[in-house]
């Protein structure tokens, strides 16, 4: 989340200061520079969310979900005898390994730094 609002917050600002109605919510430049901000946060996010997932420290669109965490839909499953097999090479691409601890605290600082910067980025544009 810091790295999508660390390019999303800069990319509005500026964006908003060269179009004549970015800043008003009822007009379509508002939502046509907030659709542009996300894509490029999504884009400067990606990298990290990918790191995340491969080390499990972050659930995945395919991952197999812990026992207990679907809840009813688990049971609704399990009642209607239905069996949920991952395809192979997804199971042993999401295989628990050893998360690299000492790149996590790593990575978080990484992560509040480009915070920091965009905010920088986004206050000579004229935020604050």
């Amino acid at each position: 989340m810091n790295l999508l609002m660390a390019r999303l917050v800069p990319t509005m600002i500026r964006l908003r200061t060269l179009t004549a109605s970015g800043a008003n919510p009822a007009a379509a430049a508002f939502w046509f520079v907030m659709s542009i901000g996300l894509l490029v946060g999504f884009a400067i996010a990606y990298p990290i969310n990918w790191w995340l997932v491969a080390n499990h420290l972050k659930l995945g669109m395919m991952t197999e979900h812990p026992a207990g965490m679907l809840g009813t839909m688990q049971d609704h499953d399990a009642e209607a005898g239905a069996r949920h097999e991952p395809h192979i090479a997804h199971r042993a691409a999401t295989e628990v390994k050893s998360t690299p601890r000492p790149a996590v605290p790593v990575m978080a600082l990484l992560s509040f730094a480009a915070l920091a910067a965009g905010l920088a980025i986004a206050y000579s544009f004229g935020l604050g």
